[in-house]
């Protein structure tokens, strides 16, 4: 019995290891891990403390909840200056972060970049079709106790097709 448990072990650390991927910012203070699987969830971590959970990230499109199934993952550093054409508050920007994109059998993705002073992800899908539906999008955000969030909130205006959420800011 102890042999048989000793030849397991590795192997259920093995598949533990394969249902996380992490990021980390290019200074290493910020360390974003996802994990996907029934419980799928993106954890940040600021100077060795959680920053922030996202529980169930997802995007649901035509009624099906896009990144199942098994997935593949690349990594790449970008460390870049970009000079924007409309420049408001500096005329060169620093872009450098880490990033991982894990494409899905499902022909969907998730990218996720750390950056020193913060993260980001997003969905990204691969389909054929030139239109798809977006249900919707969820994310549970769980922030440690004691911590605060400044959120703008944005009023929508009510008048016949105006997206509130295209803005001039």
């Amino acid at each position: 019995l102890m042999i048989v448990l000793l030849l397991t072990m590795p192997i259920i650390a093995i598949t533990l290891n394969a249902q996380q991927k992490e990021v980390r910012s290019p200074d290493g203070k910020i360390v974003v891990t996802f994990t996907r699987g029934e419980n799928r969830k993106i954890a940040v971590e600021f100077n060795d403390r959680s920053a922030i959970v996202i529980n169930d990230p997802a995007m649901i499109i035509q009624g099906k909840k896009a990144g199942s199934g098994s997935f593949s993952a690349k990594t790449r550093n970008v460390n870049q200056v970009q000079q924007p054409l409309i420049r408001e508050k500096r005329t060169l920007v620093n872009d450098h972060f880490n990033e991982i994109a894990l494409s899905f059998k499902d022909r969907t993705g998730l990218v996720i970049r750390a950056y020193d002073d913060g993260f980001a992800y997003r969905f990204v899908t691969c389909f054929n079709d030139d239109t798809i539906v977006v249900n919707n999008e969820t994310a549970v955000l769980n922030f440690s106790p004691g911590d605060s969030l400044f959120l703008p909130i944005i009023t929508c205006r009510n008048e016949k097709d105006v997206d509130c959420f295209h803005t001039s800011f």
